[in-house]
């Protein structure tokens, strides 16, 4: 198991290459975007993480409710 910190270090790094993906910043993306951010960061495991979705809704700024809307639209 990773230590708490090696998790918050490898969810930034898969966030970041979440938004890479994308190639726009956030407060630039579309729902279709933030979608597809979502999507990467379900497929790498990212949601494994304690406390994941907090951080994912306040990168995207969109609410929890949002986030597991868009991770049901990205199946």
């Amino acid at each position: 198991m990773l230590s708490l910190w090696k998790q918050h270090e490898l969810l930034n790094d898969l966030m970041q290459q979440g938004v890479a993906l994308v190639g726009k910043p956030v407060a630039l993306m579309t729902k279709e975007d933030k979608i597809q951010v979502v999507r990467y960061l379900n497929d790498a495991g990212a949601f494994l993480i304690t406390k994941s979705g907090d951080k994912v809704a306040n990168l995207l700024n969109i609410s929890k409710f949002t986030l597991y809307s868009y991770m049901d639209a990205g199946k």
